[in-house]
């Protein structure tokens, strides 16, 4: 991924991270790796 998109990802996640969302879940919506996801939280 372009570097300015994956960090709009990311900040999509952390936000779905915020809301409860699981991680499968916010894996399939932002197309992060279940490891980026955990990092974030």
């Amino acid at each position: 991924m372009e570097k300015g998109i994956e960090q709009t990802m990311e900040k999509v996640a952390k936000t779905a991270i915020s809301q409860g969302m699981d991680d499968q879940t916010i894996s399939a919506i932002t197309q992060l790796s279940i490891d980026d996801i955990e990092k974030l939280r």
